[in-house]
C-alpha cells in the first residue's frame, strides 16, 4: 500500500481550492486575489432599502451588510468589492434587479 504523505495529498488539494501551498506542508490561508472577477454593483435608484434585504442573506461570503434603521427602514446595503467573489447570488435575488455585475 503506498504511503500518502501530507504533500502527496495537500498539494493537489490546493490547486484544486486555489489556496498557495508552502513546502512546510502548511496552507497560506491569506484570501487569494481575484482577477478579471465581476462583482457586484448596485443601482441606488433601483433599490427599495427593504431591512429584509434578500440580497444581503443569498451572499454566501458575507459580503453584503446593510444598516437596519428600523423594523421598517434601513440604508442602502453595501457591497465589500474585496470579500465579493462574483457568484451572482445577489444578482438572482433582488427583486428590484438593482445588483448588477459589473
Amino acid at each position: 500500500m503506498e504511503d500518502m504523505t501530507n504533500s502527496t495529498i495537500a498539494y493537489p488539494l490546493s490547486e484544486m481550492l486555489s489556496a498557495k501551498y508552502h513546502l512546510n506542508n502548511m496552507f497560506n490561508r491569506s484570501k487569494p486575489k481575484m482577477t478579471n472577477t465581476k462583482k457586484a454593483v448596485l443601482t441606488k435608484s433601483s433599490c427599495d432599502k427593504s431591512p429584509m434585504c434578500p440580497a444581503k442573506k443569498a451572499c454566501p461570503v458575507g459580503a453584503i451588510s446593510q444598516r437596519t434603521t428600523s423594523i421598517m427602514f434601513a440604508d442602502y446595503p453595501v457591497i465589500d468589492t474585496d470579500l465579493c467573489i462574483g457568484c451572482g447570488a445577489c444578482v438572482d435575488s433582488c427583486r428590484g434587479g438593482a445588483i448588477r455585475m459589473n
